[in-house]
Protein backbone atom coordinates (compact mmCIF):
# COMPACT_ATOMS: atom_id res chain seq x y z
CA UNK A 1 0.00 0.00 0.00
CA UNK A 2 2.88 2.46 0.83
CA UNK A 3 4.67 1.95 -2.13
CA UNK A 4 5.50 4.60 -4.85
CA UNK A 5 2.99 2.44 -7.45
CA UNK A 6 0.43 1.80 -4.95
CA UNK A 7 -3.51 1.43 -6.56
CA UNK A 8 -4.87 4.11 -4.86
CA UNK A 9 -8.34 1.39 -4.45
CA UNK A 10 -6.03 0.04 -1.83
CA UNK A 11 -6.09 3.83 0.11
CA UNK A 12 -10.09 4.41 -0.46
CA UNK A 13 -11.45 1.87 2.24
CA UNK A 14 -10.17 4.38 4.74
CA UNK A 15 -11.02 7.51 3.39
CA UNK A 16 -14.00 7.81 5.19
CA UNK A 17 -12.40 7.37 8.92
CA UNK A 18 -9.38 9.96 7.43
CA UNK A 19 -12.54 12.35 6.50
CA UNK A 20 -13.86 11.74 9.84
CA UNK A 21 -10.68 12.63 11.93
CA UNK A 22 -10.26 15.65 9.65
CA UNK A 23 -13.39 17.51 9.57
CA UNK A 24 -12.41 17.91 13.81
CA UNK A 25 -9.75 20.29 13.49
CA UNK A 26 -11.12 21.80 10.50
CA UNK A 27 -14.25 22.77 12.15
CA UNK A 28 -11.97 24.80 13.92
CA UNK A 29 -10.85 27.19 11.03
CA UNK A 30 -11.07 30.81 12.41
CA UNK A 31 -11.32 32.18 8.92
CA UNK A 32 -14.53 30.12 6.83
CA UNK A 33 -14.13 32.42 3.83
CA UNK A 34 -10.38 31.27 3.41
CA UNK A 35 -11.33 27.50 4.44
CA UNK A 36 -14.02 27.43 2.00
CA UNK A 37 -11.58 28.97 -0.25
CA UNK A 38 -9.20 26.22 0.28
CA UNK A 39 -11.34 23.77 -0.10
CA UNK A 40 -12.14 24.55 -3.60
CA UNK A 41 -8.29 25.41 -4.66
CA UNK A 42 -7.86 21.38 -3.16
CA UNK A 43 -10.66 20.46 -5.14
CA UNK A 44 -9.87 22.03 -8.47
CA UNK A 45 -6.34 20.92 -8.47
CA UNK A 46 -7.33 17.10 -7.60
CA UNK A 47 -8.99 17.93 -10.96
CA UNK A 48 -6.99 19.02 -12.45
CA UNK A 49 -4.10 15.67 -11.64
CA UNK A 50 -6.63 13.32 -12.40
CA UNK A 51 -7.15 14.52 -16.05
CA UNK A 52 -3.61 15.37 -16.42
CA UNK A 53 -2.76 11.58 -15.06
CA UNK A 54 -5.71 10.06 -16.93
CA UNK A 55 -5.28 11.73 -20.38
CA UNK A 56 -0.92 10.47 -19.79
CA UNK A 57 -2.08 7.28 -19.13
CA UNK A 58 -5.05 6.98 -21.96
CA UNK A 59 -2.82 8.66 -24.33
CA UNK A 60 -1.63 6.70 -27.39
CA UNK A 61 1.72 7.17 -28.89
CA UNK A 62 1.48 8.14 -32.73
CA UNK A 63 2.85 4.77 -33.44
CA UNK A 64 0.50 3.04 -31.88
CA UNK A 65 -2.33 4.97 -33.68
CA UNK A 66 -0.69 3.86 -36.72
CA UNK A 67 -0.72 0.44 -35.97
CA UNK A 68 -4.20 0.14 -34.69
CA UNK A 69 -5.12 2.04 -38.01
CA UNK A 70 -3.22 -0.44 -39.95
CA UNK A 71 -5.32 -3.07 -37.85
CA UNK A 72 -8.38 -1.64 -38.35
CA UNK A 73 -8.17 -1.43 -42.06
CA UNK A 74 -5.98 -4.55 -43.68
CA UNK A 75 -7.58 -7.45 -41.10
CA UNK A 76 -10.79 -9.02 -41.40
CA UNK A 77 -13.64 -7.83 -38.84
CA UNK A 78 -13.71 -11.13 -37.65
CA UNK A 79 -10.01 -11.55 -36.73
CA UNK A 80 -9.40 -12.71 -33.50
CA UNK A 81 -5.96 -10.99 -32.27
CA UNK A 82 -3.76 -12.34 -29.74
CA UNK A 83 -2.49 -8.65 -27.62
CA UNK A 84 -2.15 -8.15 -23.47
CA UNK A 85 -4.27 -5.05 -23.54
CA UNK A 86 -7.84 -3.99 -24.49
CA UNK A 87 -7.12 -0.79 -26.43
CA UNK A 88 -6.96 -2.66 -29.21
CA UNK A 89 -10.93 -3.76 -28.64
CA UNK A 90 -11.53 0.14 -27.69
CA UNK A 91 -9.24 1.86 -30.85
CA UNK A 92 -9.33 -0.78 -33.56
CA UNK A 93 -12.41 -2.87 -33.06
CA UNK A 94 -11.33 -6.32 -33.46
CA UNK A 95 -11.50 -9.09 -30.51
CA UNK A 96 -8.52 -9.97 -28.44
CA UNK A 97 -7.27 -12.53 -26.65
CA UNK A 98 -5.15 -13.16 -23.90
CA UNK A 99 -4.30 -15.81 -21.37
CA UNK A 100 -8.06 -16.93 -21.13
CA UNK A 101 -8.30 -19.22 -24.34
CA UNK A 102 -8.77 -23.15 -24.41
CA UNK A 103 -6.99 -23.70 -21.45
CA UNK A 104 -3.76 -22.27 -19.62
CA UNK A 105 -1.78 -25.29 -21.15
CA UNK A 106 -1.98 -24.09 -24.16
CA UNK A 107 -0.78 -20.58 -23.78
CA UNK A 108 1.92 -21.57 -21.90
CA UNK A 109 2.72 -24.10 -24.95
CA UNK A 110 2.63 -20.76 -26.89
CA UNK A 111 4.78 -18.83 -25.30
CA UNK A 112 7.39 -21.21 -24.14
CA UNK A 113 7.98 -23.85 -26.23
CA UNK A 114 10.58 -25.23 -28.60
CA UNK A 115 8.76 -27.03 -30.59
CA UNK A 116 7.55 -24.91 -33.82
CA UNK A 117 4.35 -27.32 -34.19
CA UNK A 118 3.00 -27.43 -30.67
CA UNK A 119 3.24 -23.31 -31.47
CA UNK A 120 0.68 -23.66 -34.35
CA UNK A 121 -1.00 -25.82 -32.38
CA UNK A 122 -1.74 -23.66 -29.89
CA UNK A 123 -2.55 -20.89 -32.51
CA UNK A 124 -4.92 -23.01 -34.57
CA UNK A 125 -6.99 -24.82 -31.61
CA UNK A 126 -7.52 -21.19 -30.48
CA UNK A 127 -7.92 -19.69 -34.06
CA UNK A 128 -5.58 -16.84 -33.80
CA UNK A 129 -5.58 -14.88 -36.85
CA UNK A 130 -2.58 -11.88 -35.87
CA UNK A 131 -0.27 -11.50 -33.05
CA UNK A 132 -0.04 -8.21 -32.38
CA UNK A 133 3.85 -7.50 -30.27
CA UNK A 134 3.71 -3.99 -27.82
CA UNK A 135 7.39 -3.77 -27.14
CA UNK A 136 7.04 -2.21 -24.43
CA UNK A 137 4.84 -5.19 -23.19
CA UNK A 138 7.78 -7.54 -23.73
CA UNK A 139 9.90 -8.67 -20.40
CA UNK A 140 12.78 -10.86 -19.83
CA UNK A 141 11.97 -14.31 -18.79
CA UNK A 142 15.55 -15.57 -17.89
CA UNK A 143 15.11 -15.20 -13.95
CA UNK A 144 10.60 -15.51 -13.53
CA UNK A 145 8.01 -16.42 -16.22
CA UNK A 146 4.31 -14.66 -16.33
CA UNK A 147 1.77 -14.33 -18.52
CA UNK A 148 0.96 -10.83 -18.11
CA UNK A 149 3.25 -9.95 -21.07
CA UNK A 150 5.53 -11.32 -23.86
CA UNK A 151 8.57 -13.23 -22.79
CA UNK A 152 11.25 -11.97 -24.77
CA UNK A 153 12.09 -15.88 -25.66
CA UNK A 154 8.81 -15.75 -27.45
CA UNK A 155 9.42 -12.85 -29.78
CA UNK A 156 12.99 -13.75 -30.36
CA UNK A 157 11.87 -16.86 -31.84
CA UNK A 158 8.63 -15.43 -33.23
CA UNK A 159 11.28 -15.21 -36.73
CA UNK A 160 11.71 -18.55 -36.65
CA UNK A 161 8.34 -19.59 -37.13
CA UNK A 162 7.67 -19.96 -41.18
CA UNK A 163 3.97 -19.91 -40.52
CA UNK A 164 4.05 -16.14 -38.95
CA UNK A 165 4.83 -13.19 -41.59
CA UNK A 166 5.20 -9.67 -40.60
CA UNK A 167 3.01 -7.57 -42.17
CA UNK A 168 3.88 -4.71 -39.86
CA UNK A 169 6.43 -3.29 -37.90
CA UNK A 170 7.11 -0.07 -36.33
CA UNK A 171 9.25 1.27 -32.86
CA UNK A 172 6.12 1.06 -30.62
CA UNK A 173 4.65 -2.52 -32.70
CA UNK A 174 4.88 -5.18 -34.49
CA UNK A 175 2.34 -7.70 -36.48
CA UNK A 176 2.57 -10.93 -37.42
CA UNK A 177 0.02 -12.98 -39.22
CA UNK A 178 -0.61 -16.22 -38.55
CA UNK A 179 -0.79 -18.14 -41.97
CA UNK A 180 -2.42 -21.63 -42.45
Amino acid sequence: MFGFNSDIRYLMPIVPFLTIIAAKPLDKFKNKKIFYLLIIIICVAQFISVCIYTYKRRHLYRETRQAFTYIKENTPEDSLILYPEYNLLEFANRKIIWKYWQGYNWFTMLLWSQDSGEVKKALDINKIDYIVIKKSRIYDDSQIRHIGAYPRSFVNRIPKFDFLKLVFDNKEISIWKVER
